[in-house]
């Protein structure tokens, strides 16, 4: 379909609305078609990508998300950042009049997982601009000075039109230039960082992510209006991402107020991404058993082999007494001997610990 031609047949529509007396319908109309318009005309003007002159790939992605914030699984004080980051970039011309800058940068930093990617496709989409994301794996060249010059065609390409520019693993190229491993090239690659950012247009949002905020130049922080932590989610959080990611797969035991309780407490350290593998392979392990539902124990089966990478029996039986599984339950489900199972309740008792017994 012709996206030009159907933008065309709208805008008729919209007169003949008004020519009846539709003026607002009308209205409502003709702002979709600009902003329909706006963002082809980004998408355009962002066509022809920077290319890495050693690999002749592309250095950067494009896309236009599309993501509305109750898509997140976000805590109040990360929304709050968004929101205040997005108020700042609107009324950017009253800030920049009243000599006030940063306002369009934003360092985000924290344990992989935690939905950094997710909050720079989220600000894209909310403020209506195509995201340009830096591709690290061909923009770092092996050659010796390419990286600092595809670092310039990157933000030279940013600047063409409003758009949000996302640089990922930041550390990789902003790494700190007393760094002894490295070499002379490293002092080069962040200057001509520095020197970009310095530039860059203010009309655009520069966003940076990295897993190792310890090494980033001290010279690079200062570059940069707003500095979040994004961490792993609390208890409460992690509650409502299990019960998202079940989407209604797990069986009435599961959405007990006090097993989710338990199972929220138990993934508290977890990130977003590692809650939703455990719940993945939860349900995989339910798929290939042929069970219709996923059941608590499953899930803190799951959870046991992605926190500790390895099962061990008595380990697993531990973790089971400690979120409250019945005795009765782990060895009629897990057919584990029934002294085995006993003898472990005993020591947890001994050690001051609540135990159910289920008998």
């Amino acid at each position: 379909m012709d996206r030009q031609k159907v933008l065309g047949y709208a805008g008729l529509l919209a007169d003949n609305l008004e020519k009846k007396g539709d003026i607002k319908f009308a209205e409502r109309i003709r702002g979709i078609i600009s902003n329909n318009r706006q963002a082809v005309a980004s998408l355009d003007s962002l066509g022809s990508k920077p290319v890495d002159s050693e690999s002749h790939l592309d250095i950067v992605d494009v896309t236009y998300p599309n993501v509305a914030i109750d898509d997140l699984v976000l805590d109040k004080s990360v929304r709050k950042v968004v929101e205040d980051f997005n108020a700042g970039y609107e009324k950017r011309e009253e800030l920049m009049r009243a000599g006030i800058k940063g306002f369009n940068t934003l360092l985000l930093y924290g344990p992989p997982g935690c939905g950094k990617t997710s909050v720079a496709r989220l600000i894209a989409s909310q403020m209506e601009l195509p995201l340009v994301v830096a591709r690290l794996d061909t923009l770092v060249s092996s050659l010796l000075g390419s990286t600092a010059k595809n670092i310039r065609r990157v933000f030279e390409y940013a600047s063409r039109m409003k758009c949000v520019l996302l640089l990922d693993e930041f550390d990789a190229i902003a790494k700190m230039r007393d760094d002894r491993n490295e070499l002379g090239e490293l002092k080069r690659v962040v200057n001509g960082l520095l020197q970009e950012m310095d530039m860059f247009s203010e009309e655009s949002v520069l966003i940076a992510a990295t897993n190792h905020h310890e090494m980033l130049d001290p010279a690079v922080w200062r570059r940069f209006g707003v500095v979040y932590r994004l961490g792993e989610p609390d208890a409460e959080t992690v509650s409502v991402l299990l019960k998202r990611f079940l989407n209604g797969s797990g069986d009435d035991e599961v959405y007990e107020k006090k097993n989710v309780t338990r199972l929220s407490r138990a993934l508290v350290g977890c990130s977003h991404s590692g809650i939703e593998t455990i719940v993945q392979n939860a349900l995989k392990e339910s798929v290939l058993s042929g069970k219709d539902k996923v059941g608590y124990c499953d899930l803190l089966k799951s959870a046991y082999i992605f926190l500790n990478h390895k099962f061990d029996d008595n380990g697993f039986i531990v973790f089971l007494l400690n979120n409250k599984v019945p005795t009765r339950t782990i060895f009629g489900k897990f057919d584990y001997p029934v002294r085995k199972v006993r003898e472990i309740s005993k020591s947890l008792r001994t050690e001051g610990k609540e135990v159910e017994d289920g008998t």
